[in-house]
């Protein structure tokens, strides 16, 4: 890859998907009253998710999106859409410094510590306790390359069967979903190295690496937990956490979070990013237990801590308790016919006329993939606020270039006034996504 292209964003236009609430990874279109769904919908309430594919992005990018609400299976990006959605999914992080060991986290590290013969030690913080782990002669923490391996898979396979009834794994699909990675970092031996002696060291100046990584846990030569890792210049991201069921009695998930937490606090970083949180899923509220934990607000990018959100019964939303609200979702409820929609309405009706911007209206979206995305999204930039730039005569994405697959070739996007209505919508929802400064691969 040319070094002039080496850090730069590089990905395929973005696009809407609507399928049915079946398809949701959480709630599985089970839940028990209609009224619990958070969607707008009254009926036939939906998966919604924004979606595109990065071929290559730098680990500092990555963390700006995951800041925006974005996450990643693979090099696949995504972000629910928080206004239509069956579920509503928050970014949830926490920091080391806030972390407590309760008396449930004290007995899961007593307990694994007995069983692999760690020897015994009391009145000490968290990491070391997590570091002690490692004096046992048949247990380690050992960090690898993201890269496949069959010892990898099996214990992916046995996984996904026992533990989320799923029995169609495959080598493709677990090296898709685990190992593949926009980042194409290098991790080079020294690194490595640093990595796998980090309990050694009480805190590092500068992580050792930035990147995906896999870090195996092992109990007499037997890999037993498999935890897929973004460390990024902001803190660690949990992608993914795999364990051998015959151990699920020692609550290896809950030891990889008191570990996770021991490694960005010693490797100097400020935040450890537990993926989405969702109130109403009982498998995702155990995230609020570990520390002062914080919540992204879309609207304005900032985070607001757990502790001050209040739960609204009559819309199953959180609404901040000085007076602002997560993504604003209540003020979408309460108000579709009224200011926000009917500025959408209005905005996207100009946007078409005048610049062949076509922003269709709700009922457009049919259960599939659309290249177009909604009016009104939590964390887009309004359509009121793009249209008031194109009227200022801004350029709409004067750093966007365009990739021809078919030809191999490079080109600056033109402009509004220069390219076709469907490079146009392209380059209209990179701008409201953010993500404009980037090779669109067309």
């Amino acid at each position: 890859m040319s070094a002039n292209f080496a850090n730069k964003l590089i990905i395929t236009p973005p696009f809407y998907i609507k399928e049915p609430s079946t398809k949701c990874g959480y709630c599985h279109g089970k839940k028990d009253n209609t009224s619990d769904f958070i969607s707008i919908a009254e009926e036939n309430h939906n998966n919604c998710t924004i979606g595109l594919h990065s071929e290559n992005m730098t680990i500092k990018q990555y963390d700006t999106l995951c800041n925006n609400n974005f996450r990643r299976s693979g090099t696949f990006l995504y972000k629910v859409d928080n206004l239509r959605n069956c579920c509503r999914l928050n970014t949830i992080r926490t920091s080391p410094n806030s972390f407590k060991l309760t008396k449930e986290f004290k007995k899961t590290i007593k307990r694994f510590a007995k069983f692999i013969e760690a020897p015994p030690i009391v009145n000490t913080s968290f990491d070391e306790l997590i570091c002690n782990l490692t004096n046992s002669k048949d247990f380690n923490f050992i960090f690898t390359k993201p890269d496949f391996s069959k010892e990898k898979f099996e214990l992916f396979k046995r996984f996904q069967d026992s533990i989320h009834n799923d029995h169609d794994s495959t080598e493709s699909g677990f090296k898709r979903f685990l190992c593949d990675n926009p980042f194409h970092n290098t991790l080079s031996y020294s690194q490595l190295n640093q990595l796998n002696n980090w309990q050694k060291n009480s805190n590092f100046k500068v992580a050792p690496y930035f990147g995906t990584i896999h870090e195996c846990y092992y109990y007499k030569d037997n890999l037993i937990a498999l935890a897929v890792l973004d460390i990024m210049p902001s803190g660690i991201s949990s992608v993914y956490f795999i364990y051998d069921p015959d151990y699920k009695h020692y609550s290896l998930g809950k030891l990889s979070a008191i570990h996770e937490l021991a490694l960005t606090k010693r490797f100097g970083l400020d935040w450890y990013y537990m993926g989405y949180y969702i109130h109403d899923c009982i498998k995702m509220c155990y995230k609020s237990a570990y520390g002062q934990a914080e919540l992204l607000d879309l609207k304005t990018h900032a985070y607001i801590p757990l502790d001050d959100i209040t739960y609204n019964d009559r819309n199953k939303l959180f609404t901040y308790e000085k007076g602002s609200t997560i993504n604003q979702a209540p003020i979408f409820y309460n108000n579709l016919n009224g200011t926000i929609i009917a500025e959408a309405d209005e905005s996207a009706t100009i946007l078409e006329e005048e610049y062949g911007i076509q922003c269709p209206p709700d009922d457009a979206f049919n259960e599939g993939v659309h290249n177009s995305l909604p009016r009104v999204v939590p964390g887009l930039i309004d359509l009121k606020d793009m249209l008031e730039s194109l009227e200022r005569e801004e350029e709409l994405a004067p750093s966007l270039i365009l990739y021809d697959s078919d030809n191999g070739r490079l080109r600056i996007y033109g402009g509004i006034d220069r390219e076709g209505d469907e490079l146009n919508l392209v380059a209209f929802n990179l701008k409201r996504l953010g993500m404009e400064d980037s090779i669109v691969i067309i």
